[in-house]
């Protein structure tokens, strides 16, 4: 599950009309993710150790993936000598 880096968030789809009913329920001022929390758990139950522990695994995995990645993304030099240049404009 890919899941941008330091985030123990996941994101999930609704249709629109369900999101404006939620947001109904919980006000302008209420969190919809919350909400959200609250009616799963009273369906599932509160997560056992077991579910924690396979969350914990599953975010070192993603953590240590994470860090592969930027190891191979090319690293940005600056360079002094191009500071304070302004590039021509180009018209067209």
């Amino acid at each position: 599950m890919a899941r941008k880096k330091g985030t123990s968030r996941c994101s999930i789809s609704v249709k629109g009309v369900t999101y404006d009913r939620i947001r109904g329920v919980v006000g302008e001022k209420g969190s919809i993710s919350n909400f959200c929390e609250e009616v799963i758990a009273e369906k599932l139950g509160p997560p056992t150790d077991e579910d924690l522990k396979k969350f914990d695994q599953s975010e070192k995995k993603r953590i240590e993936e994470q860090k592969v990645v930027e190891d191979k993304e090319p690293k940005v030099i600056e360079n002094d000598d191009m500071k304070g240049y302004v590039p021509p404009i180009l018209l067209f």
